[in-house]
């Protein structure tokens, strides 16, 4: 079954009400020990909340952005408060998508079943990546 990592805040304001028969949840509201989840995990989905402790969520949204092994990695913002800039800024770092805190299951449930769809198709950087020809990953 697929993982989804969640690195939240406050692992008790979501602890109750969410579970699904689609994936596994981690629930986490360390950041290291988030990441250590996603190199061991290897996840499909990761909701990071805006609020995290020690490091924002848009540092360490950087953090995982800047390893190649990590691009695959499908990433959900959620925060309380937000504004223009804030969503410009969270998807120009390489947020795939925003959902409001507290995330709902319906709404995490929506997306995966959407990522699961897309998986059976490849974009342009897939292909160039995984090519036998060395030349194609320096385009």
């Amino acid at each position: 079954m697929d993982k989804v990592i969640m690195i939240l805040r406050k692992r008790a304001d979501l602890s109750n009400n969410l579970s699904s028969g689609l994936f596994d949840i981690i629930l986490t509201d360390n950041v290291i020990e988030g990441l250590q989840l996603i190199k061991k995990e290897k996840p499909m989905l990761l909701i990071i909340d805006v609020m995290t402790a020690r490091i924002s969520g848009m540092d360490l949204l950087k953090i995982i952005r800047s390893n190649p092994a990590n691009h695959h990695l499908k990433i959900i913002f959620t925060s309380k408060n937000y504004n223009y800039k804030f969503l410009r800024d969270a998807f120009f770092l390489g947020a795939d998508y925003y959902i409001k805190y507290p995330p709902q299951i319906e709404e995490i449930e929506k997306i995966y079943s959407n990522l699961k769809i897309l998986n059976n198709f490849y974009d342009l950087e897939s292909i160039a990546r995984y090519n036998e020809y060395e030349w194609l990953s320096e385009i």
